[in-house]
């Protein structure tokens, strides 16, 4: 896969972690966009999305939360400190068995 960066193309794999992360974020964005264009779903579910971001790639992929606010947005993230509005936050915790638990 080619990227294009600054007017040049660049190889997905020459890109730096966060970099690909970002990649990725789009593209996960734009396939949502395509699947549900003719379609009622509203939800969009993400997992660890800021996974190799430094603080203004975060401050850039919120903001792309902020657009997707009309969503039932599930974001899972051990990030801490990650401030949208309005949220729920719900704490997980293994329990002695090694199974999450809602705490």
């Amino acid at each position: 896969t080619t990227i294009k960066r600054y007017k040049e193309s660049v190889p997905y794999e020459d890109l730096s972690g966060g970099q690909q992360q970002l990649v990725d974020v789009c593209t996960i964005f734009a396939f949502h966009d395509v699947m549900v264009s003719n379609r009622e779903i509203n939800i969009l579910l993400v997992d660890e999305i800021f996974e190799s971001l430094d603080p203004q790639n975060i401050e850039i992929v919120t903001g792309l939360l902020e657009i997707k606010r009309k969503l039932a947005i599930f974001l899972m993230t051990h990030k801490q400190g990650f401030n949208i509005s309005p949220k729920t936050i719900l704490t997980f915790e293994l329990d002695k068995n090694g199974c999450s638990q809602v705490i």
